[in-house]
């Protein structure tokens, strides 16, 4: 059986928000001139038809709304089965065992999850450091069973499902939104902001070229310099 130092996993880890600007509503009045006398008539008022919404427009909307169902997902369903399915479980227990030695007194060794499982399943007498690690894996083990337990009564599997096909969802809003060229500079500082709310690791390479060649389309002409004689 191996034993070896245990490194902990990195916890998991989340967007842009900004202001939509609603469309301008507007009115029209005609003025009636009649002898010297002005008589001012104010027509009634006419419906003028919204502009058509920018594709920008509406893939920058979907995206939003597809990181806010993650956001109501995780405060309202995932974190709260999580954290009852922690405290029913009971906090992690140590994998730590000490061994006593003649020279140097107590050693301490730390076991990994699975050489644990392992040295709890053995059918058989127990050998060297086993002896000290084998009730540190039998309670690892029991409380590994007490989680499972707790995080099936919770439904914890089916909310995992449901978070990945958020997460799914979402990746694809971000993606449809990064492709699509931005109209103007207010559009590229969107998609700027959004590309440095994911983690670097994560971006896709194609987005730094595409907020390139926006930049660049919607960079102004150059100035030329005035010479005088």
């Amino acid at each position: 059986m191996a034993i070896c130092a245990l490194s902990a996993d990195a916890p998991r880890a989340s967007c842009v928000n900004s202001t939509n600007l609603s469309p301008a509503r507007a009115s029209r009045r005609q003025f009636v001139g009649g002898g010297a006398l002005a008589i001012a008539a104010v027509a009634a008022p006419i419906a003028v038809a919204a502009a058509p919404a920018r594709r920008f427009d509406q893939l920058l909307a979907e995206y939003r709304a597809a990181d806010a169902a993650i956001n109501r997902f995780y405060q309202r369903e995932y974190n709260p089965a999580v954290e009852r399915a922690w405290r029913s479980a009971g906090p992690t227990p140590s994998l730590h065992f000490e061994v006593p030695t003649r020279e140097q007194g107590n050693r301490s060794f730390l076991l990994r999850p699975s050489d644990a499982e392992a040295l709890a399943a053995k059918d058989g007498p127990l050998w060297g450091q086993e002896v000290w690690a084998a009730p540190v894996a039998r309670r690892y083990v029991e409380w590994v069973a007490r989680s499972d337990a707790a995080e099936a009564a919770e439904g914890i599997p089916a909310l995992e499902h449901r978070e990945n096909e958020l997460h799914a969802a979402c990746d694809a809003a971000r993606e449809r939104l990064m492709r699509e060229p931005a109209p103007d500079g207010a559009a590229l500082a969107e998609k700027l902001l959004i590309a440095s709310s994911v983690d670097v690791a994560v971006v896709d390479r194609r987005f730094v070229f595409d907020l390139r060649a926006d930049a660049e389309r919607l960079r102004p002409p150059a100035r030329k310099e005035r010479t005088f004689v």
